[in-house]
């Protein structure tokens, strides 16, 4: 049977014709059409890799502003002066280097007492001094900030007195700072005074020192010579020369009485004693009996001259308020009950060295606690973050 063959359906016919015409021309409209679909194409493409560079960026100088270079950070501010994190950790470097360096110095003099020996005056002097300088480098991390601070109110006061450091000082400061401490000095209070005059024993020549500072300058790490003059040696001296003018005003006499007592812990032997010294009892001899007081019982209870502000309070207006040769009823302090006699009264006894010195003293230190506690002389911007990045520097050593 003959079969016809079938002839394609008009749609596939017209599909290969089409493909066999080449392809007409695009309008102007949807040229238009298709360079702003690409354009759009490549402004979402940069659109999100400009996001990612910013996010990177952000990230990036985060993590090189919050750890590598928070050292550039503020951490306080001084008279208008702001101190970076890194000149404190460097001028707390310079510092812990140089107790280190004062503690091996003392240990190199330590020999060992046999067990059956009492060590000579030289040892326990040594000994003494060593283990002030270890109880001082085990506080230094506390201290090392108020002594920062201290300095440069320091030096701005000096500067508004036109108080100034000569070459010379600098250099004998210097010479102290890099000799080993003189045995029996009490620790400083706060920031260390330059010595009026250097030790005659004991301190290094200016080259000696000018080279042991090369060495704790090491690396760079630490406090620069300029910095360890601005910052450690110009305030020793310019504190001597501070304290010296705060105190230009101090009176050279002051009301004093000359007095002594008997210390004894209850009432009822206080009342006790009142009454022998009442019946004619020598004062003197109940004190060396009686009294608790064991810096003055052995010389009859002899206090001293004093002046006003010297004893706790009700001690103090007991002993001002009697007259001479008056003895007193029982007085309660925080000590114990108190027999007080009045030896002598002089409303302008002169002050001895040691009550110079003290008057002296309270004048900086009521200057410096104004000075502290002025917010604006003083602010501080610390963080944890910030005092981690000291102690982690410090540690990293020179």
């Amino acid at each position: 049977m003959e079969t016809r063959s079938r002839r394609p359906k008009r749609s596939i016919l017209h599909a290969e014709r089409a493909l066999q015409q080449p392809p007409k021309p695009l309008s102007d409209r949807h040229r238009s059409r298709a360079r702003r679909e690409k354009r759009l194409q490549w402004l979402t493409i940069g659109g999100a890799v400009l996001v990612v560079v910013v996010i990177a960026a952000i990230i990036g100088y985060g993590y090189w502003r919050n750890v590598i270079r928070l050292g550039d950070s503020t951490l306080l501010t001084i008279d208008g002066h702001s101190y970076s994190a890194e000149i404190y950790a460097r001028y707390l470097g310079t510092r812990q280097a140089i107790l280190t360096r004062q503690i091996q110095q003392e240990q190199a003099l330590v020999q060992p007492t046999p067990t059956t020996k009492t060590p000579n005056i030289d040892q326990l002097m040594v000994q003494q001094s060593l283990q002030q300088l270890q109880s001082e480098q085990s506080g230094l991390s506390t201290t090392a900030l108020t002594d920062f601070v201290e300095g440069q109110l320091v030096v701005s006061e000096a500067n508004s007195r036109k108080l100034t450091a000569s070459q010379a000082e600098l250099d004998d400061a210097l010479r102290y700072v890099m000799s080993p401490p003189q045995p029996f000095l009490a620790p400083p209070n706060g920031l260390e005074a330059a010595p009026a005059t250097l030790p005659v024993t004991g301190t290094v020549t200016l080259d000696q020192a000018k080279q042991t500072t090369n060495g704790l300058i090491g690396k760079g790490r630490f406090l620069d010579q300029a910095q360890i003059t601005d910052y450690i040696l110009r305030p020793m001296v310019l504190k001597t020369k501070l304290e010296t003018a705060l105190a230009g005003n101090i009176p050279k006499t002051e009301e004093m009485v000359h007095a002594r007592h008997i210390l004894v812990a209850t009432q009822a032997q206080a009342d006790d004693i009142r009454s022998q010294l009442a019946k004619g009892a020598d004062f003197a001899t109940l004190a060396q009996k009686y009294s608790t007081d064991t810096g003055t019982k052995n010389n009859g209870g002899d206090l001293g001259w004093f002046p006003h502000g010297v004893m706790v309070s009700q001690f103090d207006q007991a002993a001002f308020s009697l007259k001479v040769g008056e003895i007193s009823q029982p007085v309660k302090t925080q000590f114990g009950y108190h027999i007080i006699q009045v030896l002598a009264k002089d409303p302008n006894h002169p002050l001895d060295a040691q009550q110079v010195l003290q008057a002296k003293d309270q004048a900086y230190q009521g200057w410096l606690s104004k000075a502290q506690g002025d917010q604006s002389k003083v602010s501080y911007q610390i963080s944890q973050n910030l005092i981690a990045w000291v102690q982690n520097y410090v540690s990293q050593g020179n």
